[in-house]
């Protein structure tokens, strides 16, 4: 629909118009990324002036989303859109296909999974990355294997020719693999032979802001580039770490878990949950945001208090 060209908005000067749009398309960092009904290129299309003026910039700040199959159909579609439209898109989420499997090189030890491509696809200019598991990766279905995958996926993107621009990497799981932390992953990096022994690659970790860093090494070992790794049950987990570290400290360890219910699609509702499965959740708190202070001794009065708050954000 065309908009009206007596529009407050329009009859704007054109930077006050720039900064309003810029303001609009920033994400708020720990929220998911929204669908494209309410996402940046939405607004974009709203009349053909706004999409004139900022279909290059709301594209940008839009993180597609795609479910994965195969480098081969990301080519597939990316084929049937402008090549300026690719190469302008900067975020893209990945919803991983069920049977990981699926994206392993053919071979019976599973030591390399396969090309993602994006720079084939016309996504040289990718910057941020996101990864996101399914029910069917749940802990109980695939476990440590569903860990060592990411170890994989993230070695073989660091090194695909045409990822120069990456920046960022945030792998969400959605309470499929509850036992996944950053200290489990900076540790399963260490003891992966190709990171460890790589003088291109260094891994450092950077638990200070809730993240794990890869810092590309140049000539005469001088850091050229990095790549953060955020990881979490929920985007606000993995990106906001720090303030939930926070909340934590301050003994407000419910708030985060029921927090996790409004976020997360795959964690089971506190009511559903026996008093000995949320006191192993609470607990593991400890492993997924290490603070000091309060060892969380008396599990089972938290677990109360927990049950308490949850009853009655139903009520309300």
């Amino acid at each position: 629909m065309e908009m009206a060209q007596t529009s407050p908005f329009l009859t704007l000067p054109g930077e006050i118009r720039n900064y309003i749009v810029e303001y609009v398309f920033r994400r708020e960092a720990g929220t998911a990324p929204p669908p494209l009904s309410r996402s940046p290129l939405a607004l974009a299309f709203t009349c053909r002036q706004l999409h004139r003026e900022f279909q290059n910039l709301a594209r940008s700040a839009t993180i597609f989303t795609i479910r994965w199959s195969s480098s081969q159909e990301l080519g597939s579609k990316a084929s049937i859109l402008p090549p300026a439209s690719i190469s302008s898109t900067k975020k893209l989420q990945i919803q991983l296909p069920p049977d990981l499997v699926d994206l392993y090189i053919d071979d019976a030890h599973r030591k390399r999974v396969k090309s993602f491509g994006f720079s084939d696809a016309g996504l040289i200019g990718l910057e941020e990355l996101y990864f996101r598991y399914r029910p069917e990766h749940h802990e109980k279905g695939v476990g440590g294997p569903g860990r060592e995958f990411l170890v994989l996926a993230l070695w073989r993107i660091l090194w695909e020719r045409g990822n120069e621009n990456l920046k960022k990497v945030c792998v969400v799981h959605d309470g499929t693999q509850p036992y996944l932390s950053l200290t489990l992953l900076h540790g399963m990096l260490e003891a992966f032979g190709p990171c460890r022994r790589s003088k291109r690659w260094q891994l450092k970790s950077d638990m200070e802001h809730g993240q794990l860093l890869f810092v590309e090494q140049g000539q005469n070992s001088q850091p050229q580039r990095q790549i953060a790794i955020a990881l979490g049950y929920s985007f606000r987990e993995a990106e906001e770490y720090v303030a939930v570290c926070e909340q934590i400290f301050e003994g407000k360890e419910a708030e985060v878990l029921l927090a996790r219910r409004q976020d997360c699609e795959y964690v089971s509702s506190l009511l559903d949950l026996s008093d000995a499965a949320l006191r192993r959740e609470f607990d593991n708190l400890k492993t997924l945001f290490p603070v000091y202070g309060d060892e969380l001794s008396d599990l089972q009065s938290r677990v109360q208090a927990i049950r308490s708050m949850s009853n009655a954000s139903i009520d309300a």
